[in-house]
């Protein structure tokens, strides 16, 4: 009976995909959905809804984090890129992506687009000027 105690135990330590699928459509952030997905792909690799979702969250969270970098918050874009490498199963064009993003912001670069675009949209002299 020990034995048996212990598997039922264990038994209810596995979420089901469905209660995994439902969970991560109830996140509300990029960063919480992308940990849903990571989540169930860990426990459903082979389920197709865990799969695709696990891809679009990890574009989604390195758009979101491209914004960041972009906007000089390197810090907080280095640790959502160094998230999204922490994960197996993403697709080699975000990690490219992502690894290219990382470098760049590991040194505070940003696109001379981007820096431009900054500085156009600044409402003081002083300010476009830095």
């Amino acid at each position: 009976t020990e034995k048996h105690l212990s598997y039922a135990k264990s038994k209810k330590l596995i979420p089901s995909a469905d209660s995994l699928y439902s969970n991560a459509n109830k996140q509300t952030t990029v960063s919480g959905i992308f940990a849903s997905y990571v989540d169930a792909y860990e426990w459903y690799p082979e389920d197709t809804r865990f799969q695709k979702g696990l891809q679009s969250s990890a574009q989604n969270l390195y758009n979101w984090a491209v914004r960041q970098h972009d906007s000089g918050n390197f810090s907080t874009a280095i640790n959502r890129y160094e998230t999204i490498l922490s994960v197996a199963g993403i697709n080699q064009t975000i990690i490219s992506n992502v690894e290219s993003r990382l470098a760049d912001a590991n040194v505070g670069k940003r696109s001379a687009n981007i820096i431009f675009e900054l500085a156009v949209n600044e409402s003081s002299a002083s300010r476009k000027l830095a």
